[in-house]
């Protein structure tokens, strides 16, 4: 709001969902499990599915306890 003009604008690189998720694999697969490279990619598939669908529940079990703890009057809810 300076008045003066904006920098000419830069579109982003798109984001890498597919790095995002083998990088995730890599860091949170125990040490014992098969290497991201060496998964099939059918195994690939359902490691990824199955880490989504477990956020999207810790989400979903997160928001509801939320909820409940607020509609009973507790500021804070137990964990």
């Amino acid at each position: 709001m300076t008045g003066e003009p904006a920098p000419p604008y830069r579109p982003r690189a798109p984001f890498d969902l597919a790095g995002y998720d083998a990088e995730r694999y890599r860091v949170q697969a125990p040490h014992d499990a098969p290497k991201w490279d060496d998964l099939a990619d059918a195994d690939q598939a359902a490691a990824i599915d199955a880490a989504r669908d477990g956020f999207t529940t810790a989400v979903e079990d997160g928001v509801a306890t939320r909820c409940a703890a607020l509609r009973d009057g507790d500021t804070r809810p137990a964990e």
